[in-house]
């Protein structure tokens, strides 16, 4: 249907995950000279996860949203806690006729119908009315890629 398959896993609660920071941030354009000295740490539980009993960390199986940098393999954070304050143009998890499919949110103007708009031009949105089994499962809230195992700069 989709493109997409996922894998959910459950997260445990109250476990820190501390990473120094650097004092300064590090430039994707020009170079220029940085510190590498840290002073603070990052609770990486806390920065990502604001709601941790309802929050799954997910793994796509699929290509429907590689214009926005999410690959196959890449893993996802899903807020179920944050379904009732759905918004148009949010990227959620949803249920179709029992199955799981990423896709982005629009909200008809005619409010008809909604259509969920996948981030890949192979695939068609997909277009949900009243005769559709139909539930948001929940919000995707931070995508986290593997750079050193599944990209490699291709020289030309």
């Amino acid at each position: 249907m989709s493109g997409l398959k996922i894998k959910l896993f459950y997260l445990e609660k109250g476990k820190e995950v501390l990473i120094p920071v650097a004092e300064e941030k590090f430039p994707a354009g020009f170079p220029k000279t940085v510190s590498s000295n840290t002073t603070r740490f990052v609770n990486l539980s806390e920065e990502l996860i604001k709601n941790p009993s309802s929050t799954f960390f997910g793994q796509i199986e699929g290509d429907s949203l590689e214009e926005i940098g999410l690959f196959n393999n890449d893993y996802f954070l899903i807020d179920r806690s944050l379904i009732s304050d759905v918004e148009d143009g949010m990227l959620i998890l949803a249920v179709l006729n029992g199955e799981f499919t990423l896709k982005f949110l629009h909200i008809t103007d005619s409010k008809e119908y909604i259509l969920l708009e996948p981030a890949n031009a192979n695939y068609k949105p997909i277009r949900v009315n009243e005769f559709i089994d139909f539930r948001i499962w929940g919000v995707i809230t931070f995508g986290i890629k593997d750079i050193l195992k599944n990209f490699r700069f291709k020289h030309k």
